[in-house]
């Protein structure tokens, strides 16, 4: 078990966000809740190119999302940003429409971001700040071991967190 992660918490914490935007402001029509047994377009196979441990595809799996209608009218799960929406994602990824590497980018940031490095147990659930004019948008990690939240304006003593964590994400991946 993870020190501070479950999978179970973090999709009812999702789900019980995703009902206060609706209580807020958002047409209910665009909270997709994930069948039973997850997504069935989300799997090991079909997630394999962003390069995630089992536990991420496995909460990937069962999120909900925002959904949007229409591509210039993304619903903000925050101000000025918009929620991965990882179902659609994956399954355009898996029909070649959309790239891999831009899509890493939206959920993760560029590549200076962060250090350059995000350990695979990392997965980008927000991405946001073009419409604010922010050049380089800032993104939201959710790490699924710790069950911690990094984000870009992240106090430097999680940064540094961070830093020692990696070597601990680098020895789970061999063994997974």
């Amino acid at each position: 078990m993870n020190p501070g992660y479950s999978r179970n918490e973090c999709v009812a914490a999702m789900r019980d966000y995703c009902e206060f935007l609706v209580k807020m402001y958002m047409d209910p029509s665009n909270i997709k809740k994930a069948p039973q047994d997850g997504w069935p377009i989300i799997t090991p196979e079909t997630a394999k190119g962003l390069k995630k441990t089992k536990e991420v595809v496995s909460l990937l799996r069962h999120l909900p999302y925002i959904a949007c209608k229409e591509y210039y009218n993304v619903p903000e799960g925050l101000p000025g940003s918009h929620f991965k929406y990882w179902d659609y994602t994956i399954a355009k990824l898996a029909a070649g429409e959309f790239h891999l590497e831009n899509e890493i980018e939206d959920s993760q940031g560029l590549e200076g971001q962060f250090g350059g490095r995000i350990p695979s147990r990392y997965i980008g659930l927000v991405h946001g700040g073009h419409l604010l004019g922010i050049e380089h948008p800032d993104v939201i990690l959710l790490d699924t071991w710790w069950g911690v939240i990094h984000w870009m304006a992240c106090p430097a003593k999680d940064d540094e967190q961070r830093d020692e964590d990696q070597d601990e994400d680098e020895d789970e991946d061999e063994d997974e």
